[in-house]
């Protein structure tokens, strides 16, 4: 569990503020080209669901038959990756004609004793695969927060999917979402519907399943068929 620090403190007061403003609201995704998303560095900083995406005219021109999702460096939040790898590698499916899976990668690289994050090895990985691209990903933000009368649960990721060859980027996107419930509260008789409404939102089992689905699904929408 994360200590309340005064900084955090304001953050949870900002964003109980913002659900409460968009709770009567309809809100959408937007979807913005990194060379016009403006100064903001990161989806944190931005006030609605956003993903912030670079797509190269290469990709539309010659799309890969095949891209192999490369597994995350090893000790990273496992648990984690055990939840984002299968939702990325579901997504990707849908928008090219093969995929190779970052467990059939992981068998490569042992047998063939690579190291995936040297390019002459990648190079050699995507040969022995056949397939010409390749997709990273990592972790930019992911906040597990429980308070008593305050749950969140915060991710944010970075795709990319790259040119095996020269190692250059065809497609990148990053997206943050959140999810939260209790609030501060006004009164004492406020206090025990915050507590079960953060509790209840922090025990969910599929919360995390949930919100990984969510990001990995805005993030794929920014990516064209390759099929």
């Amino acid at each position: 569990m994360r200590r309340l620090t005064s900084s955090r403190l304001a953050a949870v007061a900002a964003t109980t503020l913002s659900l409460a403003a968009l709770s009567s609201a309809c809100v959408s995704t937007n979807y913005v080209r990194e060379d016009r998303a403006g100064d903001a560095a990161s989806p944190a900083a931005w006030p609605a669901r956003r993903v912030v995406y670079h797509l190269d005219r290469r990709l539309l021109d010659a799309p890969p038959e095949c891209v192999v999702v490369l597994p995350p460096p090893p000790g990273r939040a496992p648990d984690l990756a055990a939840v984002i790898e299968p939702a990325l590698e579901r997504h990707l499916a849908r928008k090219t004609a093969r995929v190779l899976l970052a467990g059939e990668a992981r068998r490569l690289v042992r047998e063939l004793a690579l190291d995936p994050g040297d390019a002459g090895d990648l190079r050699h990985l995507v040969r022995v695969a056949r397939c010409p691209a390749v997709l990273s990903w990592r972790v930019v933000e992911a906040v597990d927060l429980y308070l008593g009368v305050w749950s969140e649960r915060r991710l944010e990721l970075e795709v990319t999917l790259r040119d095996a060859v020269d190692d250059s980027p065809l497609w990148r996107a990053r997206h943050a979402a959140v999810r939260a419930d209790g609030g501060l509260p006004l009164s004492p008789l406020a206090v025990p519907l915050a507590v079960a409404d953060a509790t209840l939102h922090h025990a969910d089992g599929e919360l995390r399943a949930s919100l990984v689905d969510d990001v990995a699904r805005r993030l794929f929408a920014t990516l064209p068929s390759l099929r």
